[in-house]
């Protein structure tokens, strides 16, 4: 890496596979784009402009920076190859039908909401309330009590999904 001072480093590991996309997970897209990665490197490489007055100078810099952005490049769509391999096997897994998403484990004092869905576009729809599970039968079925939650528009760690 050439450094706005003209000095050469190496960039860490770290920032490297950071800026290159590794590290996101095997079900997470990466956070940035191909363009947006390789300009990342490519850009820390190339901060020094070429000093095209100094024809030795340019012909070992500009066949180097070529050099760099095509390995950065092939590096990067590597990454991308990946990341969709990824998508396609997350959606395939999805849409087969073998998906069952994982049974919450409610217990008492968890914080639920219900939703009623409209049957028709004449009927009005339920208000999303919040409600607290007060036992669970042996049948799973949860009795459900009011809560504190409904008064104070906050954000509770323990709100479970729709039921």
């Amino acid at each position: 890496m050439i450094n706005p001072d003209g000095t050469r480093s190496e960039p860490t590991v770290p920032e490297r596979d950071r800026a290159l996309g590794y590290g996101t997970g095997a079900t997470a897209a990466p956070g940035v784009s191909l363009p947006q990665r390789v300009a990342i490197l490519v850009v820390q490489r190339m901060a020094r402009p070429v000093n095209l007055d100094d024809p030795v100078a340019a012909a070992h810099d500009l066949p180097e920076r070529s050099a760099v952005l095509h390995r950065e490049t092939v590096a990067a769509m590597g990454n991308i190859r990946i990341a969709q391999h990824h998508d396609t096997l997350r959606y395939a897994i999805t849409h087969s039908g073998s998906y069952k998403p994982t049974a919450r484990q409610l217990h008492p004092g968890s914080f639920v909401w219900t939703q009623r869905p409209q049957a028709t576009t004449f009927q009005l729809g339920a208000r999303p309330e919040i409600y607290r599970v007060i036992s669970l039968g042996d049948n799973g079925v949860a009795r459900l009590g009011p809560s504190e939650a409904n008064a104070v528009p906050t954000i509770d760690d323990e709100l479970e999904g729709n039921y």
